[in-house]
């Protein structure tokens, strides 16, 4: 049995954090990560960012910080309405913090939220691994689509979710 923690106690860990820099990479200026998305710079920034912007280091991990704590760790703390274990928390916000906290809200947290059992929370991470796994209606399963990196991160997502 897993130990869940209470939704208003519980935080983003220091090493998710640090796991999720590492896979957003650094880019000290705007750039364009995959045709067609936002602008992105820094840890994976993206609100505010447009081409032609530059960042430290130093200013882009308090960005970084500052942003998961607002854009994503906020909504999921208002609509998480159960206690989850800590390595179920760090995969609900490095989701949100890829593909959106509102849509993480609406479509996942709802399968957590209805879990009553061990077995239900497992479910619930297993989940992650098949949800939006498309870009732009390509599947992202099929490797001519080139963005096979989408199913790899759902992938690790579900995986750490289960730990």
């Amino acid at each position: 049995m897993k130990y869940r923690i209470p939704i208003a106690v519980v935080a983003f860990s220091a090493s998710a954090a640090i796991g999720l820099a590492l896979d957003e990479s650094f880019t000290d200026h705007a750039v364009i990560p995959v045709p067609g998305d936002r602008p992105t710079m820094g840890f994976g920034s993206t609100e505010g960012v447009k081409m032609g912007d530059t960042i430290t280091p130093p200013k882009a991990l308090r960005r970084f910080i500052t942003e998961i704590d607002k854009n994503y760790e906020g909504p999921l703390k208002r609509c998480l309405k159960v206690a989850v274990s800590q390595s179920e928390y760090d995969s609900l916000v490095r989701l949100a913090y890829n593909a959106g906290g509102g849509a993480v809200c609406k479509e996942i947290v709802p399968l957590f939220n209805s879990a009553r059992t061990d077995d239900d929370f497992v479910a619930a991470c297993k989940a992650i691994k098949e949800w939006r796994i498309t870009v732009k209606k390509k599947d992202c399963r099929i490797k001519a689509n080139n963005c096979r990196g989408l199913v790899i991160r759902r992938a690790e997502e579900s995986r750490l979710c289960q730990l």
